[in-house]
């Protein structure tokens, strides 16, 4: 593996006049480390317990889902590393209810803010009003189950004190917090339970330590191929050539941005998707069709295609019987 760009070190403690701080990810390896060492270790628990909230999880449990929320229980601290559509946010609320602590949770998007009060209105036994949003323009915090905007708790590099009154943080797509500002917000809180969700622990940037820093170790994880291979039907992957070239001059590699940017606004492969899509719809049984506006409308807004916007935003939704 290539070593340049990776840090050598990454120290996450904080130096006080009395005492060193470390990460509360570092605990049983600090226990660990003195017990080797013959020093007999004394712990003051000054972590914030929170309130009690009174709520029932509502949902039913997968069999892998339930075999971690087992293990998630078992700790503290930790992170679920758990790939798409495995659940992650069920098995969030579930903790939730059995912990009944007064939670945070902490997205990276607004899209995501909205998503998290949507499932966990549908999975908790509390009403509506009472699960708060911080974020998107919205500062309306109940501190008994609280959404936010990780962004929106910090200001001029100082953090929220809201961060510190709930007695248990939930970090979505955690391996964000290898960011200054985003690892300042987990620092912050005094919780005692802390529970990270992410389907990509390992950073490219080398960074990802400090996950298991402010989140605690990967205490149970899944991989794509496990979850394939409890899923009831195949994969199966169609190449479609579309015929999309991006031409720069003196043969330039092009980023990211400028590929999305031209794939977006490429009227004959947008033909081709949304036709795929009429296919797609025609063999699905009928109650498991649904409308939608697709993400990638947005994207075509952005661009300044309305009118592209208009003519392929439909997708679908899958919904279960009854």
């Amino acid at each position: 593996m290539p070593t340049f760009g990776k840090p050598r070190i990454i120290a996450c403690a904080e130096y006080f006049p009395k005492y060193i701080g470390l990460p509360r990810g570092c605990t049983d390896s600090a226990v660990e480390l003195f017990k080797s060492l013959g020093i007999n270790t004394t712990i003051n628990d000054k972590r914030n317990t929170g309130i009690v909230v009174k709520t029932r999880f509502l949902g039913e449990l997968t069999p892998e889902q339930s075999r971690a929320v087992k293990i998630l229980l078992k700790h503290d601290t930790g992170v679920l590393a758990a790939t798409t559509a495995f659940g992650k946010t069920v098995v969030a609320a579930h903790i939730i209810a059995v912990r009944k602590s007064n939670t945070l949770v902490l997205v990276h998007r607004r899209q995501l803010l909205d998503q998290w009060a949507a499932r966990l209105q549908t999975f908790l036994d509390i009403p509506a009003n009472q699960i708060g949003v911080i974020g998107g323009g919205k500062r309306k915090p109940g501190g008994l189950i609280d959404v936010a905007v990780i962004q929106s708790l910090v200001r001029n590099n100082t953090v929220d004190d809201i961060v510190a009154d709930y007695g248990q943080l939930i970090v979505d797509e955690c391996h964000h917090l290898a960011a200054v500002s985003f690892e300042a917000v987990a620092r912050a809180s005094k919780a005692k339970y802390v529970l990270g969700l992410t389907a990509t622990a390992t950073r490219k940037d080398g960074h990802h330590p400090i996950i298991f820093m402010q989140c605690g170790a990967i205490r149970y994880r899944v991989d794509a191929k496990q979850q394939a291979a409890l899923r009831p039907f195949t994969h199966k992957v169609i190449v479609r050539n579309t015929g999309f070239y991006l031409a720069l001059p003196n043969e330039q590699k092009p980023t990211i941005q400028h590929l999305y940017a031209d794939i977006v606004v490429d009227d004959a492969r947008n033909r081709m998707i949304s036709g795929e899509k009429a296919i797609s719809m025609v063999a699905l049984p009928a109650w498991m069709v649904g409308f939608s506006n697709i993400d990638a409308e947005a994207g075509w807004q952005k661009s300044g295609t309305r009118a592209t916007a208009r003519r392929y935003s439909f997708g679908l939704n899958i919904h279960s019987p009854g």
